[in-house]
């Protein structure tokens, strides 16, 4: 094939390679990002791990430098880890400017007015129930209506806002709402589920309070094979586990 021929091909397909090179390059980028984070967060969760066994043993100065070292390999520290970090430091009589750093947390408001319309609402109905003249039919009624209604603001608010994620809401606010309202649906806290696991591989939620709902809904209902494990490995174990998936 003569040399000019060969320059006609290349000049035809250039933008067919350009095109390659650029989704081959994003391609790769984006698991070089994927891997990066996967090795951050299990890093996190490897010291944390640690300080909490030198916490329980009360060398409160050895789990802060562990702590510090958790803090170092993520965007910003969970809740949780937080407060046990600012009481090492506390007890070892360090400095806890590292921990203060890694606090990150601008509260939605969305997210928290809507969780406030529910409750509001929730003692109202019960309140009326308690009160008023109703069969016991009746109340179940309307506690399931009330489930309903809660189920579906849920629903939407997630599809607007990332509810699991620690820096816009803490989850200790959220946990309550999958222990009262969804004990009775598996299919609607196993949607939630499917966020929540989304969000522990993302970082923004604690791999913990993950198994603590997954615990809550395989104790209320029939477990459910892809919800499941053994809860007593260690919570690195379980996060490793998550993203091999």
């Amino acid at each position: 094939m003569k040399i000019e021929n060969v320059f006609v091909i290349l000049q035809k397909n250039f933008n067919k390679i350009k095109k390659l090179f650029f989704t081959t390059t994003i391609l790769l980028f984006s698991i070089c990002l994927f891997s990066q984070n996967k090795q951050d967060l299990e890093k996190y969760y490897s010291n944390v791990w640690k300080a909490e066994q030198y916490m329980s043993k009360k060398n409160y100065k050895k789990a802060a430098k562990y702590y510090e070292t958790a803090f170092k390999n993520k965007e910003f520290a969970f809740f949780a880890d937080y407060q046990n970090a600012l009481l090492c430091c506390e007890k070892a009589g360090i400095n806890n400017n590292f921990a203060k750093e890694k606090f990150i947390y601008t509260p939605d408001t969305t997210i928290i007015n809507t969780l406030l319309d529910i409750s509001s609402k929730k003692e109202m109905i019960e309140f009326s129930l308690k009160y008023g003249e109703y069969t016991d039919a009746q109340k179940e009624l309307y506690l399931r209506q009330l489930d309903t209604f809660s189920i579906i603001v849920l629903k939407d608010l997630s599809q607007k806002a990332n509810i699991f994620d620690e820096r816009l809401i803490i989850f200790f606010g959220l946990d309550l709402y999958f222990s009262e309202y969804f004990s009775k649906s598996p299919q609607e806290q196993d949607y939630f589920l499917t966020l929540m696991l989304n969000a522990v591989r993302a970082g923004t939620l604690d791999v913990r309070n993950y198994i603590q709902t997954i615990s809550l809904r395989n104790f209320n209902l029939p477990p459910n094979k892809d919800f499941n494990f053994n809860y007593f490995l260690d919570y690195l174990t379980i996060y490793k586990k998550f993203i091999k998936k």
